[in-house]
């Protein structure tokens, strides 16, 4: 094996945490049917920043900084050049899969889940986008604080502050969910 093979080696090992955190903030959860894809194509795309990055990552401290926070963007980029070729597919969003259930359990849309639809038309206006996923994730009701914290990487207090800025946003939205 010669140094190149080992330096990759290496860096794919060292290096690992930063693709899993990349394939996080692209809302591709291990669950994901094309995870491993998205994994091996960043790993790719990983070792190609390395071999034009201009130090050494692996053997210098202040290159391994740089280095870092450079391939942390290239990896992000690459993904969202993923999403934009359409190359993978993707599952249904967690809206998608609320307003399907919605729709499954009244047998047709419903006097009530159009008032809830409407609703969450409203609601997507009103917050920001990681907003709005927190609310999707509240609403759901599977996820306990600390899961949602986990799946948005961020910390338990966040999730509640996030969580109290919400409800004042929507405060007087909520009359739209009575029919």
């Amino acid at each position: 094996m010669d140094l190149e093979s080992i330096n990759i080696s290496r860096l794919l090992i060292e290096f690992k945490p930063l693709i899993h955190k990349t394939i996080h903030r692209l809302n591709i959860h291990p669950h994901h049917i094309n995870y491993d894809d998205y994994f091996q194509e960043l790993q790719m795309k990983l070792i190609q920043i390395y071999q034009s990055f201009d130090g050494d990552p692996l053997y210098n401290k202040e290159d391994r900084y740089k280095f870092t926070a450079y391939a942390g963007n290239g990896l992000y980029w690459r993904g969202i050049d993923l999403f934009k070729d359409k190359q993978f597919t993707s599952l249904p969003t967690m809206e998608d899969m609320q307003l399907e259930q919605l729709i499954e359990d009244s047998g047709s849309i419903s006097e009530g889940s159009v008032y809830i639809e409407d609703f969450l038309t409203k609601a997507q206006v009103r917050l920001t986008e990681s907003e709005y996923l927190l609310f999707l994730y509240l609403a759901e009701g599977k996820y306990t604080i600390t899961e949602i914290a986990e799946l948005m990487n961020v910390s338990r207090g966040t999730v509640y502050k996030r969580r109290a800025k919400i409800q004042k946003k929507l405060e007087d939205i909520k009359e739209c969910l009575k029919p």
